[in-house]
């Protein structure tokens, strides 16, 4: 998810990635920060995204910044109301 003046290109994941790590000079940058948000498993999938798509939206499009989303179900192993998102 992208402000609308942010270039499509950053629309596909490994330019913009590559374009974050060009941009940062220091060998010690930090091009990104991640955010891992767990979701109400009571939900269903289209509640969930809507949900992350809101919060990505409010907290960081809104403030000119790009966000590389990842949601993800629970896995074969462990709790299976496991729902969560990967946010960069």
């Amino acid at each position: 998810m992208a402000p609308a003046d942010a270039p499509a290109a950053f629309g596909d994941r490994q330019t913009l990635w590559n374009a974050a790590e060009d941009a940062e000079k220091r060998k010690d940058a930090v091009p990104a920060r991640e955010l891992l948000v767990s979701l109400p498993h009571e939900l269903d999938f289209a509640q969930r995204r809507a949900l992350v798509e809101a919060f990505v939206s409010e907290q960081l499009v809104a403030r000119g910044m790009v966000a590389d989303v990842a949601m993800h179900r629970p896995g074969k192993e462990g709790d299976e109301r496991n729902f969560h998102a990967h946010i960069l």
